[in-house]
């Protein structure tokens, strides 16, 4: 084994080792790509389960349940059967904010973005909302939201994969 080889293949256990998180059990350890990197065609968004990051998203995703808030007409969407709504903003400490109105509490949920990042929120049907939330170039959160029963169903981490496509393209070029 030639040296270049061989700290490829170290620098790649030390990022496994670190991204996972030393304190994971080995079956967390296991995740792998649908498809890894190496036969994409392109770089693309893919998700991993937030039990695999070593980020502690139960900590960052915050919901509180309100009696009132103040939000004007202009900033509300509706959801399709128009009983429901949503609506955007960023926390005087620069936190975004979906603020959801189920006719019985006003919810509001906090994740980790801040203003300068791309946020996705749209109705999915009549009761669940997608919200996704870059919380910086790589690393986000994608959550369904059940606004009837008033819980996260779904909540997943979204990763950018440019840096892990170009990583693979190049690690094939040198084989």
């Amino acid at each position: 084994m030639n040296l270049r080889k061989g700290c490829w293949r170290l620098a790649a256990i030390f990022s496994i080792v670190f991204t996972t998180g030393c304190h994971r059990t080995i079956d967390h350890q296991r995740w792998t790509f649908h498809t890894s990197p190496e036969h994409w065609e392109k770089p693309r968004v893919f998700q991993t389960p937030t039990s695999y990051s070593p980020y502690s998203w139960d900590k960052k995703i915050i919901v509180k349940k309100l009696d009132e808030v103040d939000i004007g007409i202009a900033g509300k969407n509706f959801s399709p059967n128009e009983a429901y709504w949503y609506s955007i903003r960023f926390s005087d400490n620069g936190m975004f904010e979906v603020t959801i109105f189920n006719e019985h509490h006003y919810i509001v949920i906090n994740t980790c973005g801040e203003d300068h990042y791309l946020k996705k929120v749209e109705w999915v049907n009549e009761k669940i909302l997608y919200i996704r939330d870059w919380c910086g170039r790589e690393l986000g959160i994608d959550i369904l939201y059940d606004v009837e029963k008033e819980d996260i169903l779904y909540m997943e981490e979204c990763n950018n994969g440019g840096l892990a496509f170009v990583q693979w393209q190049q690690n094939k070029k040198t084989k």
